[in-house]
């Protein structure tokens, strides 16, 4: 068994609260707050290291509706997700979705409004999605019942389906085969039009306002508040800047400062022309770091090594020449005393980038690496490290955009630690987002041009997926038997160790977590 500690008890009042216990002690307390008036709350889970993207669940089908985990991406517009009998894909946290075992499913073909590419015997209403990295998905459209796992306020039961159209994977390419996420839920607006997959979800809701949403991501998952924003959870004000919501969410950088740590005055790190250097900006929840053109992202790179060398960071760039990781000197056990990234919004809106955020423990105890980088095209995409620690509003309806600093909920799920071969590895491969290239909208690639050799490999990483989840299992059964006592310790980004079973970080250490819970108790095992 593994137990962590999973962050301060939540801000907001606790509206339900329920707790386990074992004879005479209590094991774990969980507490949930109730959504405002007119908005709902779903819980998101994910890490940027561990999974490189945050997901949440969906049930699909009737009579008995099937869960589904999909990662919240607001740079795309489809809900998708394999489908039982899919030709090529990965082994992912929940069950393949099984048409046949809904009764309220039905494909979609040409005749009945395809949107998408029809097949050339026009049976089929077919999609293809490929994304800059090489990762793509492939399949066909359907319709069926749909609705949000449990929420804040409601069960899953209690919650309403409602149709939807729906793509159903049979073939998964790169990361989309490796992630542990079944599929994707797009929250873009549809092309030509503001709406989003949330106004099909929320349909039969008509108090909650689907015009607005807000995304607020904590290390381990989050929450996405729809119809409203969580200011429960804000550290500081909510500042708001035009947002410009055609295909995808577009707002205005105008240059970057620098915070020096324990105050003083601000440095200038881009220019007064630096509005230009940024090109197109898109903030996109389905992307894992931040891109910036040459300009701007080697400005914001010398200015941090200049700080640096003038002042104490407690770290020190690594001598392999790379650029993009610093490993902390003895004494030092956080990247804290990093300055902080300010960036300048049109509308006068500034909002500060934390070094907890733009710096990330990465692949070993000590080491961090920045969660940036160069973009060889001229746009920036501000994607999850950019996001991370900020409560995020897209306040759709009145072209606008709110960000404020918040400390946001964490919640986890069994897979998280459980039985994944995830959990020791170090360092998740991120997830690209390009959305001005034509090239990554080329046309459908046919399954039969796999070779053998991808399917070998393929088939390789499936038996190691079984193996390590195997040895993974071993350890934790051993762990708990042989075990005298467990004691809460703090979360890291750490390194992972299958020989102790066991994530290191400087100072402190991580042995799991207990599910979506806002309090954590010490476990005896020997009482």
């Amino acid at each position: 068994l593994f137990l962590a500690d999973i962050g301060p008890d939540a801000q907001r009042p606790a509206a339900n609260s329920m707790k386990l216990r074992l004879g005479a002690s209590t094991l774990m307390t969980l507490t949930w707050g109730a959504a405002g008036e007119g908005s709902e709350i779903a819980r998101l889970y994910g890490n940027i290291n561990k999974y490189a993207y945050y997901f949440t669940e969906i049930l699909v089908g009737s009579p008995d509706p099937q869960r589904v985990s999909v990662i919240i991406d607001t740079g795309s517009r489809l809900l998708g997700f394999p489908c039982r009998g899919c030709a090529h894909c990965g082994q992912h946290i929940d069950p393949a979705f099984d048409f046949a075992q809904s009764k309220t499913a039905r494909w979609l073909t040409c005749g009945m409004s395809c949107f998408d590419t029809c097949s050339a015997d026009g049976d089929q209403c077919q999609y293809e999605e490929t994304y800059s990295e090489g990762s793509s998905i492939r399949g066909r459209w359907f319709k069926d019942q749909v609705k949000l796992g449990a929420t804040a306020t409601s069960s899953a039961d209690q919650n309403p389906a409602v149709e939807a159209s729906i793509g159903c994977h049979n073939n998964e390419n790169k990361l989309f085969y490796t992630q542990k996420a079944n599929g994707i839920m797009g929250l873009a607006p549809a092309q030509g039009q503001p709406a989003t997959v949330l106004q099909d979800l929320f349909r039969d809701r008509a108090e909650i306002k689907t015009s607005m949403f807000s995304i607020c991501l904590a290390d381990w998952g989050g929450e996405l508040v729809v119809g409203s924003t969580s200011k429960d959870h804000h550290t500081g004000p909510l500042v708001w800047t035009p947002l410009r919501a055609v295909e995808y969410y577009y707002i205005t950088p105008q240059g970057f400062d620098l915070l020096p740590t324990g105050g003083g005055d601000a440095v200038e790190v881009t220019g007064s022309s630096a509005e230009a250097d940024f090109g197109a900006t898109i903030v996109d929840s389905g992307t894992t770091y931040s891109y910036f053109p040459g300009t701007i992202y080697n400005a914001i790179l010398k200015h941090l090594i200049a700080y640096c060398g003038a002042n104490e960071c407690g770290a020190e760039k690594e001598a392999d020449g790379t650029e993009d990781c610093w490993r902390l000197k003895n004494g030092f056990n956080s990247q804290s005393h990093f300055p902080t990234l300010r960036m300048h919004l049109s509308g006068g809106a500034k909002v500060e980038w934390l070094p907890d955020s733009y710096l990330q423990e990465n692949g070993e105890v000590g080491r961090y690496c920045h969660t940036f980088r160069e973009n060889n095209m001229f746009q920036t995409v501000l994607g999850i490290s950019w996001m991370i620690h900020k409560d995020v509003v897209f306040d759709i309806e009145n072209s606008r955009m709110g960000l404020a600093a918040a400390t946001c909920p964490e919640h986890h799920r069994v897979s998280d630690y459980m039985n994944k071969a995830e959990v020791y590895r170090e360092v998740a491969h991120e997830r690209i987002h390009s959305f001005v290239d034509p090239a990554s909208k080329a046309a459908p690639q046919a399954a039969a041009g796999q070779d053998q050799g991808e399917a070998a490999r393929n088939g390789l990483e499936q038996v190691s997926h079984h193996l390590v989840s195997v040895l993974v299992a071993f350890v934790a059964l051993t762990t708990l038997f042989l075990s005298v006592g467990f004691y809460r310790q703090r979360r890291s980004a750490g390194t992972c160790h299958v020989e102790t079973g066991r994530c290191e970080s400087r100072n402190h250490g991580e042995s799991g977590a207990l599910l979506d819970s806002t309090k954590t108790e010490e476990w005896d095992m020997s009482a």
